[in-house]
């Protein structure tokens, strides 16, 4: 993963296009300026991505075979949402894999997934926003 374009910066925000060299998304960072200077650049790598949502993100486990496939669909009605889908790599951390994105959900599941949700199951939620970190 990482910032194939600048869309926005300022210091104390970013927007970044973040590609996985297919697929991409866009990105929020809130840690901008970074230590000693240092601005962000095309091609940076990104750390990690942090689905934020404002209310709970209400996830579906998908049963049926034809729907056990990526997808990351830009939702209109608010600027930075997504519509994913993607396969749990990991339970305990809360993390998922959405095409090459490994996207994690651990800052709005306080509670855990649900205990039907294992690791290798497919799931599909709407977040209002996907915060990054960046490896400088």
């Amino acid at each position: 993963m990482f910032i194939k374009k600048i869309l926005e910066y300022s210091y104390n925000y970013a927007e970044y296009l973040v590609s996985d060299g297919k697929n991409n998304l866009i990105c929020v960072c809130s840690s901008v300026p970074f230590p000693n200077e240092k601005e962000p650049k095309i091609g940076m790598p990104i750390n990690s991505i942090i689905a934020f949502n404002y209310n709970d993100i209400n996830i579906f486990k998908l049963s049926k075979e034809k729907d056990k496939k990526f997808l990351i669909k830009k939702l209109f009605k608010k600027p930075l949402s997504y519509k994913i889908r993607g396969k749990v790599l990991n339970c305990e951390n809360f993390i998922i894999e959405v095409y090459g994105f490994k996207i994690s959900l651990e800052n709005e599941l306080t509670n855990g997934l649900d205990k039907n949700i294992k690791t290798g199951d497919f799931i599909e939620f709407i977040v209002d926003r996907l915060d990054c970190t960046v490896d400088f």
